[in-house]
């Protein structure tokens, strides 16, 4: 009977598999892979929530226009910074039927109907509204009006994300009501004497 020579201890390794210095490496690896993985479902994540708030609140500023137009009423939309939120506010009621219906109180005052308040998601903060002249409000409640003619208060309003890295603007028209965004923070341009030279 033959006996056969003892492995080397190098052949005996090779068999044993991964080495810890070896799965430390590959869980180092998999470790960075996933952080960025991470880091990019994040950021889409952050991108995708605050264009969603500022379509929201787009959606808000058309509706107020579109209903000051059609019921013939100047009708507001309220921001509320303190507790980062909105609502429209009109200077009358509906009824059960869909009826508008203005309503006195006991001293003969016009009762208006506020919708609820909507609140901004938690990784998002409305930072500012600015009023023509860069005039910024930041603070308390700000009020702008939409008229029956189609008109509001030209104001910017500034949505940023959690960490303050993505900044989001809706600037209004204050002819037409339309709103334009801008993935910036956004400033009304200001005028200059170039502007006004006529000779130039």
């Amino acid at each position: 009977m033959a006996i056969g020579k003892p492995r080397s201890r190098r052949a005996r390794h090779a068999q044993a598999g991964f080495t810890l210095v070896e799965l430390a490496i590959a869980v180092l690896i998999i470790g960075i892979g996933m952080t960025y993985v991470f880091m990019g479902v994040e950021t889409f994540s952050a991108t995708s929530e605050l264009k969603a708030t500022a379509r929201g609140l787009a959606s808000t500023i058309d509706f107020c226009r579109n209903e000051a137009i059609s019921v013939g009423e100047t009708i507001y939309l309220e921001y509320d910074f303190q507790n980062q939120r909105y609502r429209a506010i009109f200077p009358f009621v509906y009824d059960s039927d869909g009826t508008k219906q203005e309503i006195r109180d006991e001293d003969d005052q016009e009762v208006t109907e506020i919708f609820g308040w909507t609140n901004l998601p938690a990784r998002i903060r409305l930072q500012r509204i600015l009023l023509p002249g860069n005039e910024a409000i930041e603070n308390d409640r700000a009020r702008v009006q939409f008229t029956p003619i189609g008109s509001t208060t030209a104001h910017i309003i500034s949505l940023v994300n959690q960490r303050e890295t993505m900044r989001y603007s809706i600037e209004v028209n204050p002819l037409t009501g339309l709103v334009e965004f801008y993935e910036y923070e956004k400033e009304f341009d200001t005028a200059e004497e170039s502007d006004f030279d006529i000779e130039g």
